[in-house]
């Protein structure tokens, strides 16, 4: 009996292990560029695994652990200053075009994959100027490109940056592990001493 319950209880903590990472959407992200570093939070929703998605090069992905992502903020310090949002891809199954015209961008995060943006990347909206910034993977890390857009140029380039996204927990996700890591343990320790 007291085998049983144990082995429901472990099998209880890996679900919840499970479910506490699979509902995970929101993100914060650092680039590191030549004198400057980029850093921000990024939120979106999972895609179902398989589906497929176009990129600019003609390439179809179908990804098996990627985000859309909806949203983001962007802090520059060094020799790139400033902030901004993220510019939401419109286009749900392909990537967009920059409203300048200058960057393709598709706003996925492949969160266990080297690297975690494809070639189109990240779009970002500097405030308070017409600049665009994009961040995409041209190969494993340490191989990450930004481009600043301005007046129909490219001012900056940098194709040698790394790039680092991890999952940022939730509140609310934290207690509740917590408490029920507590209940459970309490639980647990009742079922071994009688």
């Amino acid at each position: 009996m007291k085998r049983t319950l144990s082995l429901l209880f472990l099998s209880l903590v890996v679900m919840l292990g499970l479910s506490l990472t699979a509902v995970a959407d929101e993100f914060s992200y650092t680039y590191t560029g030549d004198g400057f570093t980029a850093m921000g939070t990024l939120n979106g929703t999972p895609i179902s695994p398989g589906t497929p998605y176009a990129l600019s090069t003609g390439g179809i992905t179908t990804p098996t652990d990627a985000f859309d992502i909806t949203s983001g903020t962007i802090n520059l310090t060094g020799s790139l200053t400033g902030s901004g949002t993220l510019y939401a891809n419109p286009n749900t199954t392909s990537y967009s075009t920059s409203p300048d015209g200058l960057f393709w961008y598709d706003d996925l995060l492949y969160l266990s994959s080297n690297p975690q943006l494809d070639i189109d990347g990240l779009l970002f909206e500097v405030s308070g100027s017409v600049v665009s910034l994009n961040i995409w993977g041209n190969a494993p890390a340490p191989n990450y490109s930004l481009y600043e857009g301005q007046n129909g140029g490219y001012p900056y380039q940098y194709a040698n940056g790394s790039f680092t996204a991890t999952v940022t927990p939730e509140p609310a996700s934290i207690l509740l592990a917590t408490a029920f890591f507590l209940a459970a343990g309490l639980f647990h320790r009742r079922l071994l001493v009688g």
